[in-house]
């Protein structure tokens, strides 16, 4: 254990983190406790996996900040899967069920063509996965339908692939609405080009149709008006709810599914 993870094995209360954490950056919010959630999208085979997340997550973060949980899958979860899950978490979890409409090939799809495209290629992974690409479409244009989600403000994904090993020294959707902010991500690297052949051209007809200029701060995204690559993962991402749902998103969204 380093002796920064020492000095604060003892986590401070939440007005001494608001006081010497985010607030040391400038933060002014003295308002309410945000309305958020934790978000778990997983499967019954990943359980141990999701178990040791949580256990880190919850000695690191939810034992102090007390958000509730969502664990969504595309199946039923058994109930072997939720006592385990509810044994190690401190607050209020719900187990959800996706709607087979927000997890299935949109029938406007051409199957067949799809299938001749679901093959594996050694320098991408994934290609052929049909699971995966679901995943991905419920992560961009569904999960922040969900009913059950629909009186939360913020949210923060826990994968079952992140680990936290040091305490989180303040709230972060405090820090979002304090410092006005829509989302955070901590990974970016270089998109595999060959996954996404079409997609800058598809988003650029998109800005063209609506009149839809770059913002200066996604401007970083883009070299001589072609993508240059970088992208996030959502392995680890807050983000606004409201974000997510006006409609500029759900118009570019629609777009990009429909195509």
């Amino acid at each position: 254990t380093t002796p920064a993870v020492k000095k604060y094995s003892k986590y401070p209360s939440m007005r001494e983190q608001l006081r010497y954490g985010w607030a040391s950056q400038g933060g002014t919010y003295n308002g309410p406790k945000p309305n958020a959630v934790f978000l778990i999208l997983t499967v019954e085979g990943r359980l141990k996996r999701l178990i040791e997340t949580l256990t880190t997550f919850e000695d690191h973060v939810n034992k102090y900040l007390k958000y509730p949980y969502v664990a969504f899958n595309d199946v039923e979860f058994s109930d072997v899967f939720k006592t385990s899950v509810k044994e190690v978490v401190t607050t209020d979890i719900q187990f959800y069920k996706i709607p087979e409409e927000h997890w299935s090939v949109p029938e406007w799809i051409d199957k067949d063509r799809m299938k001749r495209g679901l093959k594996p290629r050694k320098e991408a992974p994934y290609m052929d996965s049909l699971t995966y690409r679901l995943m991905c479409r419920w992560n961009s244009g569904f999960f922040f339908r969900e009913p059950i989600l629909q009186n939360y403000d913020y949210f923060w994904r826990v994968d079952d692939d992140v680990f936290y090993y040091c305490p989180i020294r303040f709230d972060p959707f405090v820090l979002m609405i304090d410092k006005k902010k829509e989302y955070g991500f901590t990974i970016a690297l270089l998109e595999l080009m060959i996954t996404i052949k079409t997609l800058w051209k598809t988003t650029k007809q998109f800005m063209k149709e609506t009149n839809t200029p770059l913002k200066w701060d996604e401007r970083k995204f883009v070299k001589r008006n072609e993508y240059a690559g970088c992208h996030f993962w959502t392995n680890f991402e807050v983000g606004s709810f409201a974000f997510f749902r006006q409609q500029k998103y759900l118009d570019y969204f629609n777009h990009l599914d429909k195509v």
